[in-house]
C-alpha cells in the first residue's frame, strides 16, 4: 500500500514538473512566432522611389509660363514680318513718288530684312532659353520630391526596424529571466546562457547596421543618382540580414533551453525515483 502510494505521488509531481516545462514551451513559441512576423514584416522592406508626380499646381503653373513665352513669341515674330512688310511698301512708294532710288531702296529693304531676321532669330532663343528655364525648375522640384521621398522612405525601413529590434531585445530578457528560474532549481544552463550572449552580440550588431542606415539618411546623399540608390539598398540589406541572424540565435537559444530544461526535470524525477525506492 506504501508503495502504491508512494508511485502515484511521484507520478503526480512528474506530471506537474512536464506540464511546467509545456507551459513554458508555449509561452515561449508564442514570443518567437511574434518575433518571427516582425522579421518577415523587416524583411520585406526596401526602398523604392516611385515618380510620384509633382503637384498639380505647380506643373500647371509651369506649362501656361510656358504656353505664355510660345504665344508671346509668335505674336513677335509675326509683327516683326508685318512691320517688314509695310517697310517694304512704303519704300516702294517713296520709288514710284520718286523720292528715292531704286538703288537705294533695294539697300533699305536688303537692311530692313536683315534687322528683321535678326529680332526673329533673338526672339526665337529667347523663347528657348525660357522654356528650358523652367523646365529646369521643374527637374529640379522632382530631385527635390524624390530626395524627400527617399528620406520618407528610409525612415519607415529604420522605423519597422527599430520596432524588431525592440521587440527581440524583450525576447532576450524573459529569455534570460527564465535562464536564472532553472539556476535557481538546481539545473545546469551553461548552455543557454552562452547561446543567449551570441544572440545578444547579434542583436547589437543590428543596432549597428541600423544606425549605419540612419548615418546615411542624415549626411551620405544629396542626390537620388543610382549608386545612391544602390548604397541605400545595400545597408537596409545588411541590417536586414542582422536582424533575422538575431532572431535565428533567439530561437535556437529557446530550444536549447528547452531541452535543458527537460533534461534537468528528467534527471531529477529519476533521482528522486531511487530515493524513495530504496527508502
Amino acid at each position: 500500500m506504501k508503495k502504491m502510494i508512494l508511485k502515484n505521488t511521484l507520478t503526480t509531481l512528474l506530471t506537474c514538473s512536464l506540464a511546467f516545462v509545456l507551459s513554458t514551451s508555449l509561452a515561449f513559441a508564442e514570443e518567437t512566432a511574434e518575433t518571427s512576423t516582425t522579421a518577415r514584416v523587416t524583411a520585406s522592406s526596401s526602398v523604392r522611389i516611385n515618380k510620384e508626380p509633382l503637384k498639380p499646381g505647380f506643373i500647371k503653373g509651369k506649362r501656361l509660363e510656358i504656353k505664355d513665352i510660345r504665344q508671346n513669341t509668335k505674336e513677335a515674330v509675326k509683327t516683326e514680318r508685318q512691320t517688314l512688310k509695310t517697310d517694304v511698301k512704303n519704300i516702294k512708294l517713296e520709288v514710284r513718288s520718286g523720292s528715292t532710288t531704286k538703288a537705294d531702296a533695294r539697300m533699305d529693304i536688303k537692311a530692313k530684312k536683315e534687322e528683321t531676321k535678326q529680332n526673329i532669330k533673338e526672339d526665337q532663343e529667347n523663347k528657348k532659353e525660357n522654356v528650358q528655364r523652367i523646365r529646369g525648375e521643374i527637374k529640379d522640384k522632382r530631385k527635390e520630391n524624390r530626395l524627400d521621398r527617399l528620406k520618407m522612405e528610409l525612415e519607415k525601413v529604420m522605423k519597422r526596424f527599430r520596432a524588431a529590434i525592440e521587440r527581440l531585445e524583450q525576447l532576450a530578457n524573459r529569455i534570460d529571466s527564465r535562464i536564472k528560474k532553472f539556476e535557481e532549481r538546481g539545473a545546469d544552463m551553461s548552455t543557454p546562457k552562452a547561446k543567449l550572449a551570441d544572440a545578444r552580440v547579434k542583436i547589437e550588431k543590428a543596432k549597428t547596421d541600423v544606425l549605419a542606415i540612419e548615418t546615411f539618411s542624415n549626411t551620405a546623399f544629396s542626390t537620388t543618382s543610382p549608386e545612391v540608390i544602390k548604397n541605400a539598398r545595400q545597408l537596409i540589406d545588411t541590417a536586414k540580414e542582422s536582424i533575422k541572424a538575431a532572431h535565428r540565435a533567439l530561437v535556437d537559444t529557446i530550444t536549447t533551453l528547452e531541452s535543458a530544461a527537460k533534461l534537468n526535470l528528467t534527471a531529477t524525477s529519476t533521482t528522486n525515483t531511487k530515493v524513495h525506492v530504496e527508502n
